[in-house]
């Protein structure tokens, strides 16, 4: 696949949290610290999205008083 065309984020963090990614990505098997944090960003969003579709808002407001 060819990289170069494809969007990019960065992210800058400071000496701790670099740390604890770098950790928890070596114990979890990811291949480098981006792996870890595009996979954990990915399943984070998709809970984020899932538990947002299954909570919606009603119709019809039925505490509206000028109904």
């Amino acid at each position: 696949m060819n990289t170069q065309n494809l969007p990019r984020i960065t992210v800058r963090v400071d000496l701790a949290t670099q740390t604890l990614l770098n950790q928890a990505a070596v114990l979890s098997g990811a291949r480098s610290l981006n792996d870890f944090v595009l996979q954990s960003a990915v399943e984070k969003a998709q809970r984020v999205l899932k538990a947002q579709s299954t909570v919606q808002p009603s119709a019809t407001n039925t505490t509206n008083p000028s109904n």
